[in-house]
C-alpha cells in the first residue's frame, strides 16, 4: 500500500499557474504549512493548473504541474493531470476543486480515473448569491442553475464569505460549509505614502479591465466629475478585454495626460501603488470578498464603492469610515462633495499587524480543513 499522501487541487482556470507568482506564493505558504501540521503522516499539496506552457515545479512542500491546454480541451488536462499524479506515487486523499462547475465536473472525474475514495471540496470565490452575478452572462445563468447539483455532491464547500455560506446552506442539502477568506499577504513594511505632494487627486481602479468589473461604469463617472472639476487623475492596473475600449473612452472624456494606465502589477507593486492612491474605486456590481477593497482599507486609502455584499461585509470589518457608497449614476457634484467629505476625514488607519494575525489564522483554517478531509477519507488506493 502506498504511504505517500497528497492533497490536489485542480485549477483549470490558470489562477496559480507559473505566471501567477503571487498566487503560487501563497499556495507554497499552504504546503509549507500543511507539512508542519502533518509531521507523523504527511501530506503534500499538489497543483494542477492550466497554463500556458506545460511545466512541473517540484519542491519539498509543494509540487506545481502546468498543462498547455485550452480552456475546451477538458481531455488533455484530464489525461495529462492523472498522469503526473500517477507517475509521482501518490494516493489522492482531497481533491480541491476551485469552483463549483468545470473543477468540480474534472474532480468528480479524476475520482473514477484515480479509483480513490478521496474527499471532494469545492471552493466558491464570486459572489454567486447576487443576482447581478447570475444575470450578467447567459454563462453564469447555466451556471447558476447547475453548481446546487454540485453543492450536493461533494463532501465540502469553503466559501469566502458569510453571505454565500448562507446561500449555499439555502440551496442545498450539505452542511459542512466553511467560511475561510483569502489570506492577504500584508508587506511588513507597509506605510501610506504621503510624500509625493501633487494638486491633482490620485484615483484608483485595480482589478480585471472587464464588463462585470464596472468598466462602463468607471468611464461615467469620470465623465460626470469631469464635467464639475477637473483636479484629477485616473490610475488604472489590470489586464482584460475591455482596456482598449477604456483608453479610447477616458482619453476622449478627460484627455490623456490625466490616465494612468499600469498594466498587470506584481503583489508587491500593489501594494506600492495603492499607498499613492487617495481614493479607491470598487465598481463591480457583483463581488463576494472584495479584495481590492480590502487591500485599499489596509494601505489606508478610503473606497468609494457601488453597492455589494463584498464591499459590505469589507466596511462591517474594518469600520463605516472605510467604504462610501455611491451610485454609479452619480453626478459630479455630488461625487465632488463625497470626495471633499472623506479626503477631509483623513486617511484610513487599519493595523497591519492584526490583519497578519488575521491571515496566519485563515491559513491554518484552510490547512485544517484539508487535514480533516483527509483523514476521514478511507480506503484510498494508488494507481501504481
Amino acid at each position: 500500500m502506498n504511504n505517500k499522501e497528497a492533497i490536489v487541487l485542480l485549477d483549470f482556470k490558470g489562477n496559480v499557474n507559473s505566471t501567477k507568482l503571487d498566487a503560487r506564493s501563497r499556495h507554497f505558504t499552504y504546503g509549507k504549512r500543511l507539512q508542519e501540521q502533518t509531521l507523523e503522516k504527511p501530506l503534500k499539496l499538489i497543483v494542477v493548473s492550466r497554463g500556458g506552457e506545460s511545466r512541473s515545479d517540484f519542491s519539498d512542500l509543494v509540487d506545481f504541474y502546468d498543462i498547455n491546454c485550452s480552456r475546451i480541451h477538458f481531455v488533455k488536462f484530464i489525461v495529462s493531470g492523472i498522469r503526473v499524479i500517477r507517475r509521482r506515487g501518490y494516493s489522492t486523499k482531497v481533491i480541491v476543486c476551485g469552483d463549483p462547475w468545470e473543477s468540480f465536473l474534472l474532480g468528480k472525474i479524476f475520482q473514477i480515473l484515480l479509483r480513490v475514495k478521496s474527499k471532494l471540496q469545492l471552493q466558491v470565490h464570486a459572489d454567486i448569491s447576487d443576482i447581478n452575478w447570475r444575470n450578467s452572462s447567459f454563462r453564469n445563468w447555466v451556471r447558476s442553475n447547475f453548481h446546487r447539483y454540485a453543492f450536493n455532491h461533494c463532501d465540502q464547500v469553503r466559501v469566502v464569505s458569510k453571505t454565500l455560506q448562507n446561500y449555499v446552506g439555502s440551496i442545498s442539502t450539505n452542511t459542512n460549509i466553511v467560511v475561510i477568506p483569502v489570506p492577504i499577504v500584508v508587506p511588513d513594511n507597509l506605510t501610506k505614502d504621503v510624500s509625493e505632494s501633487s494638486e491633482l487627486l490620485k484615483i484608483g481602479f485595480f482589478g480585471r479591465l472587464q464588463k462585470d468589473r464596472g468598466t462602463d461604469d468607471l468611464i461615467k463617472i469620470a465623465m460626470n466629475l469631469n464635467s464639475y472639476r477637473q483636479d484629477f487623475e485616473l490610475y488604472i492596473a489590470g489586464k482584460g478585454s475591455e482596456e482598449n475600449y477604456l483608453r479610447k473612452n477616458l482619453t476622449q472624456t478627460i484627455g490623456e495626460r490625466r490616465i494612468n494606465f499600469l498594466g498587470q502589477l506584481k503583489q508587491s507593486e500593489v501594494w506600492k501603488k495603492l499607498a499613492q492612491l487617495d481614493i479607491y474605486l470598487s465598481l463591480a456590481p457583483s463581488e463576494s470578498y472584495g479584495l481590492g477593497i480590502r487591500e485599499a482599507i489596509i494601505s489606508g486609502v478610503p473606497v468609494l464603492a457601488v453597492h455589494s455584499n463584498g464591499a459590505l461585509e469589507a466596511q462591517s470589518q474594518f469600520g463605516i469610515e472605510t467604504v462610501k457608497f455611491i451610485d454609479s449614476a452619480i453626478s459630479g457634484d455630488s461625487l465632488s462633495k463625497i470626495l471633499d467629505d472623506v479626503l477631509a476625514k483623513g486617511y484610513v488607519r487599519i493595523s497591519s499587524q492584526e490583519i497578519r494575525q488575521q491571515n496566519l489564522s485563515l491559513i491554518d483554517d484552510l490547512v485544517d480543513a484539508w487535514i480533516d478531509l483527509a483523514r476521514s477519507s478511507v480506503n484510498s488506493t494508488s494507481l501504481d
